[in-house]
């Protein structure tokens, strides 16, 4: 394993035992065995490191998805769809937590621009949207919303279903933006 897995490894460990705002790059490079400097030879800061985690967890989601065709018919707001996305955070919720709420400082993740250019654009077009900026503000609104319920949740303990999560999302993304 390279120093860069060691970090990632610990990384996740410290994220199951504590808040992403109370761990430390001393702490990091103490629970991965490596030296300061070689967490600043990967990494300017401990954000670089969560992109990095999120990243490398999101690769997980992949799996997670392997059984069902991401073609034409492919719907992002199913309530299947929907849940074992909402089944996947649950599995990371520090790391999900962390990430979610540093949104603003993490605006420079292409991740959502690339969603939204990639998928919600495509996808309210083929249901008759034709106003690509209405469309986009209104995913705007829309994923702020999302990311507000799941912290909630997160916050909270995940005491809800992860079905329960998922059927307000659906519910609320169904509704009509014109």
């Amino acid at each position: 394993m390279n120093a860069k897995e060691k970090l990632l490894n610990a990384f996740f460990e410290l994220l199951s035992i504590k808040e992403f705002n109370d761990i430390s790059v001393s702490e990091l490079c103490v629970v991965a065995k490596v030296h300061r400097t070689t967490f600043y030879a990967y990494y300017d800061n401990t954000f670089e490191l969560l992109l990095d985690a999120k990243d490398q967890a999101l690769k997980g989601l992949d799996e997670e998805f392997k059984d069902i065709p991401h073609n034409d018919n492919f719907d992002y707001l199913s309530l299947d769809v929907v849940t074992k996305y909402i089944n996947f955070v649950k599995k990371y919720p520090n790391l999900f937590k962390a990430y979610l709420k540093n949104t603003d400082i993490l605006e420079g993740d292409v991740s959502f621009n690339e969603i939204l250019n990639k998928h919600f654009i495509p996808e309210a077009m083929k249901h008759g949207y034709q106003d690509e900026h209405k469309i986009i503000l209104a995913n705007i609104f829309f994923i702020r919303g999302v990311i507000g319920l799941v912290l909630y949740w997160l916050d909270n303990g995940c005491k809800e279903s992860p079905e329960t999560i998922a059927s307000t999302v659906v519910g609320f993304g169904r509704k009509s933006v014109d």
